[in-house]
């Protein structure tokens, strides 16, 4: 079996385990701890999830991958460079928040809204945007691939880096890694 199969389906292993993770009582106590800490603009406290997630050091990105966010009021938030891949964050507001950098690789964003957001060099490679709002959003170098999937009403802006091949023509944004 190619290395490719096999860290795929490790990857996926390990993505159930977290979805698992946020869904005990100590999961649950982390996740509202988090979210307490980021709606007063503080950051969220690293010993919840550094339990939650088994690791013995503490890192300094904050790392919510797989985190079920649904609903959450998050405007303004500071998650720049932080891991949300595959994240849940379906009808969320985060209007006006600063995710520069932030990976949100297989991330769900329906009917959520990022207008105002700063998305600067955020990695969106395979998220589903559908009907999210992305209006004043600051997109310059963000990345978006073949993967991702984009419907509904979500406009995107000629700022982003498309790379690998995608049919983007109804959007009319310039292919970086062609150099057209």
């Amino acid at each position: 079996m190619p290395k490719s199969k096999d860290r795929r389906r490790l990857e996926i292993r390990n993505r159930i385990k977290l979805i698992s993770r946020w869904r005990t009582k100590r999961g649950k106590q982390a996740r509202a701890e988090i979210l307490a800490a980021l709606q007063t603009k503080e950051m969220p406290p690293a010993e919840s999830i550094a339990k939650l997630r088994g690791r013995k050091s503490l890192q300094s990105v904050i790392d919510l991958q797989c985190v079920n966010l649904a609903g959450e009021n998050l405007d303004a938030v500071e998650l720049s460079g932080a891991r949300l891949q595959g994240a849940n964050l379906a009808r969320c507001s985060l209007m006006g928040a600063n995710l520069a950098g932030a990976d949100l690789r297989d991330v769900l964003l329906r009917n959520t809204d990022l207008s105002g957001a700063n998305l600067e060099k955020a990695n969106f490679d395979g998220a589903v945007l559908e009907n999210t709002k992305i209006d004043g959003a600051i997109m310059a170098g963000a990345i978006f691939t073949g993967r991702t999937i984009v419907v509904g009403t979500t406009k995107l802006s000629s700022e982003i880096i498309i790379r690998g091949p995608s049919d983007w023509a109804e959007h009319n944004i310039k292919d970086q890694s062609r150099g057209k």
